[in-house]
């Protein structure tokens, strides 16, 4: 197990400037074993994976990514297949004889793994701290950028990959537009918008924050629910929240008030823990409801675990 962690780790650095990159991670994060990672260009790489059913079995799959598939690269891929005993898979955007290989566009085959893992980010096992860390605007170690630039990014890509859904940032091209920093049109109408607060002493919100935050909100509604629906709530993610807990209701009932959406805050450090303990089991995130979560003023990691328990005793999700 060592040495196959070891040659995934290669596998990735050695690609790490091409988007197969992109492939491994979310082929990685989504429980499969890459055997193998032969890249043939910057943009085409035949690579082996296996992955083990409740039963023991093993499935093994050759996946061609390819832009433009030539004759030479199919005949590669038939080859590996048939090596490993595995089934052939073309992600590609080519239109090929579908009865010759089985072919899935790129942004299907992401769709079915829950969304693409952009980057070695939600890899890590010091996510909690490294983010508890920018939630207080402190720098990490290994890293030089500004921590709550750092912290919109990591909000942003934790929630597209909790929720299996794009998540948008605004980014500095609309720094002094009336926005927050973000936004998750995700599944079952669970839509939200995202702020990301790294103060050194933990954020509490103001009435001032408050007002501003349902602005935001009532200004979306009024825009978009008949296209895309209501928001369900309005995130906050911070380092700490130093209020004791009945100042914070008041601040969630205030809000909601004013814009009839929940407002929900958790720590930096806690959606560390809750990426890390749904990442071990991945394929049981779709069954979470995430409405739930996301309608309590402070999410902490308990939830989701009792989810994920509740989840695996029922053993309806299968591998």
């Amino acid at each position: 197990m060592l040495a196959t962690k070891f040659a995934l780790r290669y596998a990735v650095e050695r690609m790490a400037e091409s988007q197969i990159a992109s492939v491994l991670r979310t082929l990685l994060v989504n429980g499969y074993v890459v055997t193998k990672a032969d890249r043939i260009s910057e943009r085409v790489a035949v690579i082996s994976v296996q992955k083990r059913d409740r039963l023991g079995g093993v499935a093994a799959s050759s996946i061609l990514f390819a832009d433009a598939p030539t004759e030479n690269i199919m005949e590669m891929l038939g080859k590996t297949a048939e090596e490993n005993g595995a089934q052939t898979l073309v992600v590609t955007t080519a239109k090929l004889d579908q009865k010759q290989v089985p072919t899935i566009a790129p942004q299907k085959f992401y769709d079915l793994l829950g969304g693409e893992i952009r980057s070695e980010r939600l890899m890590r096992e010091d996510l909690p701290d490294l983010l508890d860390a920018f939630g207080h605007n402190k720098l990490y170690h290994g890293f030089k950028e500004s921590p709550d630039d750092l912290l919109e990014d990591y909000v942003k890509e934790g929630l597209q990959f909790l929720l299996e859904s794009r998540a948008y940032r605004y980014g500095q091209d609309r720094l002094f537009e009336s926005l927050p920093d973000g936004l998750v049109l995700g599944r079952q109408k669970l839509n939200l918008y995202f702020d990301a607060k790294a103060y050194e002493k933990g954020f509490h919100p103001s009435a001032d924050d408050i007002k501003r935050f349902s602005s935001y909100v009532n200004e979306f509604n009024d825009r978009y629910e008949r296209f895309v629906g209501r928001l369900h709530s309005f995130l906050v993610v911070s380092g700490s929240f130093p209020a004791d807990a009945k100042a914070l209701e008041e601040k969630a009932t205030e809000f909601y008030s004013l814009c009839s959406t929940k407002l929900c805050l958790i720590t930096g450090k806690d959606l560390g823990h809750i990426i890390n303990d749904v990442r071990t089991q991945c394929k049981n995130r779709s069954a979470i409801k995430w409405t739930k979560i996301f309608s309590q003023l402070l999410i902490k990691p308990g939830s989701i675990a009792s989810e994920l328990r509740r989840i695996k005793k029922d053993n309806i999700v299968g591998d």
